[in-house]
């Protein structure tokens, strides 16, 4: 299934993403770390995207190429009420 998505003629495929569940020690995310990066080898992905704030030494380490650093830059986020 993977491989037919990755050949459709209408998008080009460059790697995979994920964002981590909340985690108190960023070592639990390891083995998601672990897991997508062998994932993205076996399909010949060149970008791999994971990590964030709490946990983006970990995903470098692991090879991420693209990390979000949002609140490490901008501080904690303020939550808007009535939005959806």
């Amino acid at each position: 299934f993977h491989q037919m998505l990755i050949e459709l003629p209408v998008a080009r495929f460059r790697g995979l993403m994920t964002i981590g569940p909340p985690v108190e020690d960023s070592e639990q995310a390891r083995p998601l770390f672990r897991e997508l990066r062998e994932a993205n080898e076996r399909l010949g992905g060149s970008w791999l995207s994971m990590g964030m704030s709490d946990d983006y030494d970990l995903a470098l380490a692991y090879g991420s190429t693209q990390v979000r650093l949002g609140r490490t830059l901008f501080g904690p986020r303020t939550p808007v009420s009535g939005l959806i």
